[in-house]
């Protein structure tokens, strides 16, 4: 009887011991697994129109679909050309630019070139660590699979104008993606050698302008959102609205084309007025003048700060066109 009580003793110790080993491993493992984010990190919190939080999670983030949680971008920077194959082509005169292109085609060396670009593109994401972690997560607001805007360059809702000049590389973003994420990017020019080899530009440049896709209907208010808090003054629109029966670009201005038209946006997160102002036929285009006034800017609804802008659609161009 006494070996039986021990050997239930025993069982006993063993099942805790082993009850509390898991508990131990599993801290352990999630300790680990935690990403390292120094507390200095700027946080971009789209609910809070901008301003920096040193708290990237709080509890009313956890209520929606998908929330940024330790969310890290990461920022190199380069000083030196990037080359594919260490194959660097001599800079082109501007002046003698149209007769280098006449020449790769006459020669058949376009392909060549493009080529060329292409895997320049992938040694600048190999070597400056680019990636598309955010536009990934977003898949339904990407127009194409193939075109997304990197981590390190997006424009990011939320973080107004003129906080991309002073906060550049903001590091992690607090809320929900959904209310930050919009497909389009700040393009900066690079820098030059002395020899006139280009060289990636740093972050703390100031951005030349933002691309960005045709938005998806059920993006214009986030694109709309965005034009008002960059300051946008002008769109270059360089893709009809419907290219071959392919939609290219939904409509974001008002469909009544009468002085004074009227038409709101809506998105999941962002809700944008827009107001028609007047329209100018060109030789080789349509110059539109808009005014927008989103609902959920404090600025635009207590001072009614609504902006104008010019919109020109660029009739003679194509996106499939080469």
């Amino acid at each position: 009887l006494g070996l039986i009580v021990s050997l239930v003793v025993v069982c006993v110790i063993l099942v805790i011991l082993l009850i509390l080993l898991i508990v131990f491993w599993k801290r352990i493992k999630r300790i680990c697994n935690k990403p390292d984010v120094d507390e200095s990190t700027n946080v971009i919190d789209p609910n809070t129109n901008g301003v920096k939080s040193e708290d990237p999670i709080t509890p009313n983030n956890m209520i929606e679909d998908f929330v940024i949680k330790d969310f890290v971008i990461n920022y190199v920077e380069s000083e030196e050309p990037i080359t594919s194959n260490n194959v660097l082509y001599p800079p082109v005169a501007f002046g003698n630019f149209k007769n280098h292109v006449e020449s790769l085609k006459a020669e058949g060396q376009m392909s060549k070139l493009f080529q060329y670009l292409k895997d320049l593109a992938t040694e600048q994401e190999r070597r400056l660590q680019l990636s598309v972690n955010a536009a990934n997560e977003m898949k339904s607001r990407n127009r194409y699979s193939d075109i997304l805007p990197y981590d390190q360059s997006m424009v990011i809702l939320g973080h107004k104008w003129p906080l991309p000049l002073t906060d550049p590389k903001p590091n992690v973003i607090s809320g929900l993606l959904s209310a930050a994420y919009v497909n389009a990017s700040f393009v900066r020019g690079p820098l030059f050698t002395p020899t006139g080899c280009a060289v990636p530009a740093t972050y703390s440049q100031s951005p030349d302008y933002i691309t960005t896709q045709g938005p998806l209907e059920n993006t214009v208010a986030d694109f709309l959102t965005m034009i008002y808090q960059q300051r946008v003054p002008h769109i270059m629109m360089l893709c009809r609205n419907v290219e071959d029966e392919r939609d290219k670009c939904a409509r974001y201005w008002p469909s009544e084309p009468e002085r004074g038209g009227v038409e709101t946006f809506t998105s999941e997160h962002h809700t944008v007025t827009v107001t028609f102002l007047e329209i100018e036929l060109l030789e080789s285009g349509v110059r539109r003048v808009i005014s927008i006034c989103p609902h959920d800017e404090k600025d635009a609804i207590v001072n009614n700060q609504s902006i104008r802008l010019n919109t020109l659609f660029v009739l003679l161009t194509s996106d499939c066109s080469t």
